[in-house]
C-alpha cells in the first residue's frame, strides 16, 4: 500500500525525531564513558598510594629495629640509589601539609600515614560507588541507542 503525502511526512518528522535522540544519547553515552576512564584513572592512581603508603608504613615500623650508624640505601629518584647511615631510629621527616615537612616521632607519623591511609580508602570507595552508578547508566542506554539506530534503518 502506498503511503500518502501526509503519512510520509509524519515519518520523516518522526525519523528527525529519532536521528536527534540518538545523537543526544550517543553524546552522552561518550561523555560518561570518557567520565568512566578518568574515574578508572584516578582509582589507579589512589590504589598505587595506598600500596606506597602501606610499604611506607611497613618500614617505619622496622626502624626502631635498627641501630644508629647501620648503613643503608636511599632512592635519590630515577633509579638512583647512595649509601646513607641512621642518625636517628626514632624520628622521621615527613610532609605535614602545603608541601612543608617536619621531623616527627615514628609513632606520630604512623598516625598521619593512617589518617592518610583512611582518607585515600574513604575517596576510593566514593570512587567506586560513582563508577557503578555510571556504569548502570551506560548499561542502561545502550539498549535505546540501539533501538533508534534499527529503527533508522
Amino acid at each position: 500500500m502506498a503511503k500518502t503525502k501526509k503519512e510520509k511526512t509524519v515519518d520523516n518528522k518522526n525519523t528527525g525525531n529519532e536521528k536527534e535522540e540518538l545523537q543526544k544519547l550517543y553524546m552522552q553515552y561518550e561523555i560518561m564513558k570518557q567520565y568512566s576512564a578518568v574515574y578508572n584513572q584516578e582509582n589507579a592512581a589512589i590504589e598505587a598510594k595506598l600500596a606506597e603508603i602501606a610499604v611506607t608504613i611497613e618500614a617505619i615500623k622496622g626502624l626502631p629495629k635498627l641501630d644508629k650508624q647501620n648503613e643503608f640505601l636511599t632512592n635519590l629518584g630515577s633509579s638512583v640509589f647512595m649509601s646513607a647511615e641512621i642518625a636517628e631510629n626514632d624520628k622521621v621527616i615527613i610532609e605535614i601539609g602545603s608541601g612543608v615537612f617536619g621531623k616527627k616521632p615514628v609513632d606520630e607519623a604512623l598516625q598521619m600515614l593512617e589518617k592518610r591511609r583512611q582518607e585515600l580508602e574513604k575517596t576510593s570507595s566514593q570512587l567506586q560507588m560513582e563508577m557503578t552508578s555510571l556504569n548502570m547508566q551506560l548499561h542502561h542506554l545502550e539498549p535505546h541507542i540501539q533501538e533508534l539506530m534499527q529503527k533508522m534503518q
